[in-house]
């Protein structure tokens, strides 16, 4: 579906994979898109972390997540005074955070993450996921969203670290 991806080894001794790969989307149709395929091939315990500015698209592509798993699009809207929602009734469940308010990983930790991580039966996606990064496990797909000077073309950057998401990466380039 979109572009080239490359995979870097790391050089710490183990055997930690980078999968990278860049797409621009040209509309939020097309964002939602994306989205769809990494719903449709996501797992339980999965990891999506979004980075962006405002506007940016974040929400529209957990929309098309969420889509993809098989849950109403209305049904997802971006969780920003709630902090989570959890979204059941697809193929697994979406739990969509978005840590816009929290001050820093520490605050992450106090809403509740690890019990999420633990209980591993759905996938968790984080909207300003730069805020916590070091809450985060080492497993985790990172997309950067990059609205372009052109309405509605964005650029995304997509990271996978650690096997499960270069699995899922793979699986939607």
């Amino acid at each position: 579906m979109m572009g080239q991806y490359s995979e870097i080894c790391a050089n710490s001794g183990q055997e930690t994979v980078a999968v990278t790969g860049e797409y621009t989307a040209n509309n939020s149709t097309e964002t939602q898109t994306i989205g769809e395929y990494i719903g449709r091939n996501a797992a339980p315990g999965d990891i999506v972390c979004l980075i962006g500015d405002l506007g940016a698209g974040k929400t529209t592509l957990t929309q098309g997540i969420g889509k993809g798993l098989g849950i109403r699009e209305r049904d997802v809207s971006s969780p920003t005074f709630s902090l989570i929602a959890e979204h059941r009734g697809g193929r697994i469940p979406l739990y969509h955070f978005d840590v816009y308010r929290l001050g820093n990983a520490t605050d992450l930790q106090d809403l509740g993450f690890d019990d999420y991580l633990h209980d591993a039966d759905g996938l968790i996606v984080i909207e300003w996921a730069n805020i916590v990064m070091d809450a985060l496990p080492g497993d985790c797909l990172v997309i950067e969203m990059i609205a372009d000077t052109l309405p509605n073309l964005r650029d995304l950057r997509f990271t996978a670290l650690g096997d499960s998401a270069a699995r899922l990466l793979k699986a939607i380039l």
